[in-house]
């Protein structure tokens, strides 16, 4: 009985607290956003939209592709900010493809910051992201819960 309780608090708390993917607990857009649409977020003050800015895909000479995406950061709320972004893609498999943090900085409220990534997939890895593909990026803040947004990869975008 003791176990329940805990249990109902702590779903309590997370949907009090903002929402929150099922799956990871963080606070996230869910389902997966299109390449053109903004995520928002907002919790105690802190409040920002984050917004990718472009998504490219393009062959090496070894037959792997390098996918490179910008993303941009505004602070909408009334408290200053400071963020490391962890981006990964995630193919039709479920595999996933990390990338080095980025870090973003300082924002104060009512200013911006921009990053850029890329990840070089393998020529046998590539086919499963025409399949189906996401990108991913988690937002890091100082608190301990970090925020996650998606963004559903069109099929078209990778060249053949």
């Amino acid at each position: 009985m003791k176990r329940e309780v805990i249990l109902l608090f702590v779903a309590g708390f997370l949907l009090v607290s903002g929402c929150t993917n099922p799956l990871t607990g963080l606070p996230t857009q869910s389902p997966d956003l299109a390449m053109n649409q903004s995520a928002v977020f907002g919790q105690e003050g802190y409040e920002f939209v984050a917004t990718l800015d472009h998504f490219t895909v393009e062959p090496t000479g070894s037959g792997a592709h390098t996918v490179s995406f910008g993303f941009t950061v505004k602070n909408t709320g009334s408290k200053g900010i400071s963020f490391v972004a962890y981006p990964r893609i995630i193919d039709g498999t479920g595999t996933e493809y990390p990338e080095k943090g980025v870090f973003l900085g300082a924002i104060s409220p009512g200013g911006h910051a921009s990053g850029t990534s890329s990840v070089i997939i393998s020529p046998d890895s590539y086919p499963a992201l025409s399949q189906h593909a996401v990108l991913k990026i988690r937002f890091q803040e100082v608190k301990p819960i970090p925020y996650e947004v998606s963004w559903g990869i069109d099929p078209g975008t990778f060249p053949p």
